[in-house]
């Protein structure tokens, strides 16, 4: 088989590995659905337990939602009465149903950490549990693409160049061999 031939050959080779998905794909990857996407930046949360009550907070602006478990076998908290310091101001809080209260913050939550005091009272069970919000600003200047997606373009690039590199290196040297061969004839 003549060096051109051998050479083309190769260069496909080449750019159909190089182009290939499979060769990119990570330690995670899965045929299956992909998970669904997340609309916008999670809302900020905290979560405490201690050994008798495990509490939950989700702040939504100045909607504060609340669940009260058992931790032994995380039962919602019946019957529980519930007071709430955030910073250092006091938030009221009303039960919504077994285990789950809801508030208003009267001013939203500055970026950073704010303390978080609960005093849970429940039959004759009282705890007093303690956790914080950590409000992070919202930045644009990150980068939205997929871990490693600059690269894997350019790796991409990279495989396609050498693919074209080597065909036009086989065309040059099967154009020249028939030149040679027509100027022997």
């Amino acid at each position: 088989m003549h060096l051109p031939v051998v050479l083309c050959r190769l260069g496909l080779l080449a750019g159909m590995i190089g182009l290939s998905p499979a060769v990119f794909a990570d330690a995670g990857h899965s045929h299956d659905a992909p998970p669904a996407a997340v609309a916008g930046p999670a809302l900020p949360r905290f979560a405490v337990a201690s050994d008798a009550f495990e509490l939950v907070g989700v702040l939504d602006g100045h909607q504060l939602q609340l669940w009260l478990d058992h931790a032994a076998d995380n039962r919602p908290v019946e019957g529980a009465r519930l007071a709430l310091e955030i910073g250092d101001r006091p938030v009221a809080v009303t039960a919504t149903g077994p285990g789950t209260f809801a508030g208003t913050l009267d001013a939203p939550l500055a970026d950073g950490t704010t303390p978080v005091t609960a005093t849970v009272r429940a039959g004759s069970a009282d705890d007093l549990l303690a956790a914080e919000f950590d409000i992070a600003e919202l930045h644009d200047d990150h980068d939205h693409g997929a871990p490693g997606s600059r690269l894997r373009r350019a790796a991409v690039w990279g495989a396609a160049a050498a693919g074209a590199a080597l065909l036009v290196l086989a065309a040059i040297r099967a154009v020249r061999r028939r030149a040679n061969g027509r100027a022997a004839a």
